[in-house]
């Protein structure tokens, strides 16, 4: 008996995975429906106290299945205010080229220093709802630090190479979150201009410290809880040999860079690095990226910088 109900078993299953079999040979077509897309203004700025530019990239959103152009909308100005007061404005003809996209930039007379506290972004064009976002301008970065050359050297297959190493003790500000962004910078003359790229440090084992490359800093979060103990955070830069400047004469400079940043700029970032690693992987869970406007597209974000020159 018993194995003529396995036998009966083992027959419907065979029918179902036949019959499931012709079903996706003669093909599955699901409808999707595309949401209805209410087209507004879309705005990024990011400001790092120090600045000698302000940029903020503006444009009108559409949908995929829209035929129009998304560009920088005719006539569009926007302003920073701190309260009552104005501390940036951009006007319509504050127009140039960015990477090959038109952006509102203002060009400096001195380096950017907003007032502490929250600032308004207000921006507007003809046609269009004004976007609002808010973030808050912190107070600069304060910390202690000691820079160590040559470290310790450690050999491999290629030969030896030596650790230049920047230990920092960082403030854990009582009742605030504190987020910072880290990166040690070489920097290289090009006809008597300077200009910075990362140092190379390998990998680190401070849980605190996470690498994101959407800001090509390594971030560090106290997540909003006092005392915890942001001391003794490492960065390190590797070189082959014993030259600190690796024979070539064009590298002149290391620096320290550190922004407190207002906290939603880490979460943004953090939110873009996990977008974009999830995407061609069929198996990540959707992931938006984060916005503080009031339209729900892009992002205004604020640090304070403190540069400090090592050697």
């Amino acid at each position: 008996m018993a194995i003529r109900i396995l036998i009966r078993f083992w027959a419907l299953t065979l029918f179902f995975l036949l019959t499931g079999c012709e079903k996706w040979a003669d093909g599955v077509v699901n409808e999707i429906e595309f949401p209805d897309h209410e087209p507004a203004l879309a705005a990024s700025c990011i400001l790092n106290s120090g600045d000698m530019k302000a940029v903020l990239s503006v444009s009108n959103t559409a949908s995929l299945l829209s035929t129009d152009t998304v560009s920088l909308p005719e006539g569009a100005t926007a302003v920073i205010r701190s309260g009552n007061v104005t501390v940036l404005e951009w006007f319509a003809s504050d127009v140039q080229y960015v990477e090959e996209q038109k952006m509102l930039v203002l060009e400096l007379d001195a380096p950017l220093d907003l007032p502490l506290g929250p600032l308004e972004l207000t921006v507007s064009a003809p046609g269009w709802d004004d976007l609002t976002a808010t973030a808050v301008q912190p107070p600069g970065p304060q910390l202690d630090w000691t820079f160590e050359i040559g470290a310790d050297t450690m050999m491999d297959d290629w030969g030896f190479y030596v650790n230049d190493i920047v230990t920092m003790d960082l403030l854990n500000r009582e009742g605030e979150r504190d987020v910072y962004a880290v990166r040690l910078e070489e920097g290289y003359v090009v006809e008597q201009d300077t200009f910075w790229n990362q140092a190379w440090g390998g990998d680190f084992e401070d849980p605190r410290l996470a690498y994101n490359w959407s800001c090509s800093c390594w971030l560090l979060d106290d997540q909003n809880v006092d005392g915890q103990s942001l001391n003794d955070v490492q960065l390190g830069r590797q070189r082959w040999g014993e030259d600190p400047y690796y024979g070539y004469s064009e590298v002149v400079a290391l620096r320290l860079v550190v922004d407190l940043m207002d906290a939603s700029l880490g979460d943004f970032f953090n939110a873009v690095q996990t977008h974009e690693d999830a995407q061609g992987n069929p198996f990540a869970n959707p992931s938006g990226i984060l916005s503080n406007t009031s339209t729900g597209y892009g992002h205004f974000g604020i640090a304070s910088r403190k540069a400090i020159l090592l050697q």
